[in-house]
């Protein structure tokens, strides 16, 4: 965290109150807070993938877990500041995905050197400029202190919020999974196990399954104390849970990922040396991604580019 990254006051969000109180909600809002914190201070010592990767994903944690919050512990102030980390999010969107579409091509044999690959290297650095003038100021900023709440209120919206979610992935793939084509369909499901799983992460925190304030909730650590831990909610097989919507979400991302290189093809045919090679290379990977994420390898192949 850097320097001038500090509290606000007391309540719920001090690091006292969160030893006092271990595993219980306020404590994993408090650990969000300082992850985004971290996360948003190695970005600004480096841009590279990884850093800006690690800090969209703490915006996603940290916009999820506020989320699941009452609407009294969601002040006007940490309200604020997390519509900042997400605006701070989506304007690294574009970042994220010309990384993306960089490696894939080169993954798929085009040059680095090449004029469709150089094209993307030359656009980062201007967007950056802005970016980082936004990002220092939050960094700037006093972290919200999170007044205290009632955990069973907390646990109880949380719990509403997962089983909604687990409702709206079940509908949302039903129909991913009934067109190949259907790319819009599948990034809205994408998106919405992405918040599955960090309710889920924020459910095994709060059963003292995992101490791992970085979100990522140890699969083995949590089998152990689950057999301690009768009680945990939604079940005693959460990590088993959480390791199914992870392994989604990843294979979801992977296509997501395609999609968006098939699209960026499309856009700069003229600039590839051998477009349709690299069209239909793209096009057989997302189609065995999809096969593997629908569970089935019957279907036909798409139409490929002559």
């Amino acid at each position: 965290m850097g320097k001038n990254q500090k509290h606000a006051g007391g309540g719920g969000g001090s690091s006292n109150d969160s030893s006092a109180r271990p595993g219980l909600p306020p404590d994993i809002m408090q650990r969000r807070l300082d992850l985004f914190a971290r996360r948003l201070q190695e970005y600004l010592d480096s841009q590279g993938e990884e850093q800006i990767h690690n800090l969209r994903t703490s915006v996603r944690r940290l916009e999820s877990t506020h989320g699941a919050l009452p609407k009294s512990a969601r002040t006007a102030r940490s309200k604020k500041y997390v519509m900042r980390a997400k605006s701070l999010f989506r304007r690294n969107s574009r970042l994220r995905d010309s990384d993306v579409i960089r490696n894939t091509l080169m993954r798929l044999g085009v040059p680095p050197d090449s004029e469709p690959v150089a094209n993307l290297s030359r656009g980062k650095g201007p967007a950056l400029f802005d970016i980082l003038g936004d990002a220092r100021k939050l960094a700037a900023a006093r972290l919200p202190a999170m007044p205290p709440v009632d955990p069973h209120a907390v646990a109880a919206r949380r719990k509403r919020k997962i089983w909604f979610l687990f409702d709206v992935v079940r509908r949302e793939s039903q129909v991913m999974a009934s067109d190949e084509s259907k790319t819009k369909e599948l990034h809205e499901m994408r998106k919405t196990v992405k918040k599955l799983r960090y309710l889920l992460e924020d459910e095994v925190m709060s059963a003292g399954r995992s101490g791992d304030g970085n979100g990522d909730a140890g699969a083995g650590t949590a089998r152990n104390n689950a057999k301690n831990n009768r009680n945990a909610s939604p079940d005693a097989s959460m990590s088993r849970v959480l390791e199914s919507v992870k392994k989604v979400q990843e294979a979801a991302g992977a296509i997501h990922d395609c999609d968006i290189t098939i699209r960026y093809i499309s856009d700069n045919y003229p600039r590839f040396e051998n477009p349709s090679k690299t069209f239909n290379k793209i096009q057989k990977r997302r189609h065995a991604l999809y096969l593997d994420l629908v569970g089935s390898r019957e279907r036909p192949e798409p139409h490929a580019v002559p």
